[in-house]
């Protein structure tokens, strides 16, 4: 399970250079209290969100958001709404309940995904943490 910072498509290997000069440690650890569940009818996806995102998490993946608008990467300009995907394809809202849990986080990854029959297939290219760089 993720929430995506930033998509970012494919890369060619110069531009992953430029993606990892973008990324910095995280300035501390973050907590999102996943309160409600949301459904985007135009694209079918039901999610998990925060009904009051930490500010401080919000701040961190804007900044990184614009380091990488400025480097050059077409990066959706809507307001980033911290979200887990939990359904796709769906073609009314479902009635869900979600129980209160909070999230920790304390590092983000870069990246790749690949399509099967089976789904999203993904691996990790970089880490990057509280702690700094993990490989």
């Amino acid at each position: 399970m993720h929430i995506t910072l930033a998509f970012l498509g494919e890369l060619m290997p110069s531009q992953l250079r430029a993606v990892e000069a973008c990324c910095q440690p995280l300035p501390d650890s973050f907590v999102l209290t996943l309160d409600r569940i949301g459904f985007w009818h135009k694209s079918g996806i039901v999610w998990a969100g925060t009904r009051a995102p930490d500010p401080g998490f919000i701040k961190f993946t804007e900044a990184l958001r614009h380091k990488l608008r400025r480097t050059g990467f077409q990066i959706d300009r809507r307001m980033f709404v911290p979200h887990l995907t939990l359904l796709r394809k769906v073609h009314k809202r479902p009635r869900i309940l979600l129980p209160a849990m909070e999230w920790s986080i304390e590092e983000y990854q870069l990246a790749n995904s690949d399509l099967s029959l089976r789904g999203s297939c993904y691996s990790i290219l970089k880490r990057w943490s509280i702690k700094g760089d993990v490989k």
